[in-house]
């Protein structure tokens, strides 16, 4: 609610200026380009916050969604603690989950692949991907890949006037009948529950 209306390019620290405004040109240049990187945020009391965020440009509008799905506030040495005494353990393979994870995020539009494509993508044998997957994130694959759509999608509903069925389409649901079976089992409430902006609203 604190920042609901303020202008975004303020809560970006000084560090990730020249990215931001690197992606704006980009979005000009192409409306269908989206990335997956690290910004860091201004909190309200001056503290920095880095985040990785999906950014986008919604179809047939000039609306930028900046889904911010992780906070790399963990210390590294609980990564390390996890990686001790588990199969995953070169830096090849922690590598490819990291970029399995990246991509990702940067796909919520997109069906998921099979694990066994996605480990022929990476370059790395499917149970390492898989098992290193749930070292890191303490997740499934699948799992990671359902709850950042569904985040991204509640998102998109509570600040754009976009239609549900084109939200839907937008996060890598095949029909809105999906996507509503799978939103209300995470959120316990219906995609129409939540109030929207009024402007320019699309049935």
């Amino acid at each position: 609610d604190t920042i609901i209306n303020t202008d975004f390019a303020k809560l970006i620290a000084q560090q990730s200026k020249d990215i931001w405004n690197g992606i704006l040109d980009e979005l000009n240049k192409n409306s269908h380009y989206n990335t997956t990187l690290q910004l860091i945020f201004i909190t309200g009391d001056n503290h920095l916050l880095p985040s990785i965020c999906t950014i986008s440009r919604l179809l047939y509008s000039d609306e930028i969604i900046v889904s911010s799905v992780s906070t790399l506030l963990e210390d590294m040495r609980n990564i390390n603690d996890r990686l001790s005494g588990s199969k995953i353990r070169r830096q090849n393979e922690v590598t490819a989950v990291q970029n399995l994870h990246d991509y990702i995020l940067s796909h919520l539009d997109e069906p998921l692949p099979t694990l066994h494509y996605l480990a022929q993508m990476f370059g790395i044998e499917e149970h390492i991907l898989k098992n290193g997957f749930r070292t890191l994130f303490k997740t499934s694959v699948y799992n990671f890949y359902q709850e950042e759509r569904l985040k991204r999608a509640n998102l998109m509903i509570q600040q754009t006037s976009v239609s549900l069925k084109e939200i839907a389409y937008l996060n890598g649901f095949k029909g809105y009948l999906n996507f509503y079976k799978a939103f209300k089992k995470r959120f316990g409430y219906k995609p129409s529950d939540i109030s929207r902006p009024k402007e320019d609203l699309q049935p």
